[in-house]
């Protein structure tokens, strides 16, 4: 099971609520197809009292939202390191001309 959907369905049962596939995909970050619900249902239900209690799977790996994000940030920190090089060489550049 996709750790998002094993995660919204410990959110689900920790505030009470029995997790179904109408809640599965209101709650999911983006498109998620019936089947897929269908299928993150059928494993729910599988797991133990104790097993859906105690998994936290948003710890142990991290959502692709997440991923997406640190990706970007780390390309950004190299834009911005190489902009500030090129800064820096202008900057060298221009006291020769005064």
């Amino acid at each position: 099971m996709h750790p998002e959907l094993l995660h919204i369905c410990q959110q689900l049962h920790a505030k009470g609520l029995s997790p179904s596939v109408a809640l599965l995909r209101a709650k999911a970050t983006n498109s998620l197809p019936i089947p897929e619900a269908v299928k993150a249902m059928k494993q729910w239900n599988q797991l133990s009292d104790e097993d859906k209690e105690l998994q936290d799977p948003m710890k142990a790996v991290p959502p692709p939202i997440i991923e997406a994000k640190r990706s970007t940030i780390e390309s950004l920190e190299k834009r911005v390191l190489a902009l500030e090089n090129e800064l820096t060489s202008i900057k060298a550049e221009l006291k020769l001309f005064k």
